[in-house]
């Protein structure tokens, strides 16, 4: 599909608080902290169906943010979230905790979900309780209020049909009449639940669906703002 790619960030001050709090415990520098900040995830639901999205981690406590999308089909909540991490280039995602949807953390309208790491997997395959601190640093949340046009935009996640973490960048377009700011960036589908960085490699966004897919599996996307 020729053309540009859109994507759309919708700017939310009640996220933006919401957020704050979470994030209260990751100060420090705002550097990007991916790949091990955006995870994998492999979602099971009751019925059988299996899903693969992303998710950043946003507290050092193991709070992640993803898409509720991701983890919810049809009403039905994941009988299973495994989330895979990976420490460096050329290594793949391992399966390394299970989590869980956060009670009140699922909100379909925004298409936003808090998880929160419930166990550990060891290299044995076992459960065993998450030991904290994790190997791992939160990303900063930065403020997509304070975006301009020509600002730089990087996504980082796992398209679908891959295990390797891709990073994709664009720039601010446009601010729309309904407060989305639109980007030229390219994004897979299978980046949903991912990150949305500014040019510090703080967290304004989450890419949230594909849509009129083209070649390739790339398409425009809509992502909401933090």
């Amino acid at each position: 599909m020729a053309g540009v790619r859109w994507n759309r960030f919708l700017v939310s001050a009640l996220l933006l608080g919401l957020w704050c709090v979470l994030t209260a415990q990751a100060q420090g520098s705002p550097r990007l902290t991916y790949p091990s900040s955006v995870v994998q995830l492999f979602v099971t639901f009751p019925d059988g169906t299996q899903v693969t999205g992303s998710a950043s981690l946003v507290n050092a406590s193991g709070i992640f943010l993803t898409n509720a999308h991701v983890v919810a089909s049809n009403g039905q909540l994941p009988v299973e979230i495994q989330v895979l991490v990976t420490n460096g280039k050329g290594e793949l995602p391992q399966p390394s905790y299970l989590a869980g949807v956060l009670s009140n953390g699922l909100d379909s309208n925004l298409d936003l979900a808090v998880l929160s790491l419930t166990s550990e997997i060891t290299p044995a395959g076992t459960l065993a309780p998450v030991q904290l601190p994790l190997p791992m640093s939160p990303l900063v949340l930065g403020d997509s209020n304070a975006l301009d046009l020509g600002d730089p935009l990087f996504i980082v996640g796992y398209p679908a049909g891959s295990v390797a973490l891709t990073l994709t960048t664009g720039t601010v377009s446009s601010f729309d009449p309904d407060g989305f700011i639109v980007s030229d960036a390219r994004i897979a589908s299978g980046n949903s639940g991912g990150a949305a960085l500014n040019a510090r490699g703080e967290l304004i966004g989450v890419p949230t669906l594909a849509l009129n897919v083209g070649r390739g599996g790339e398409g425009p996307v809509e992502t909401q703002g933090l």
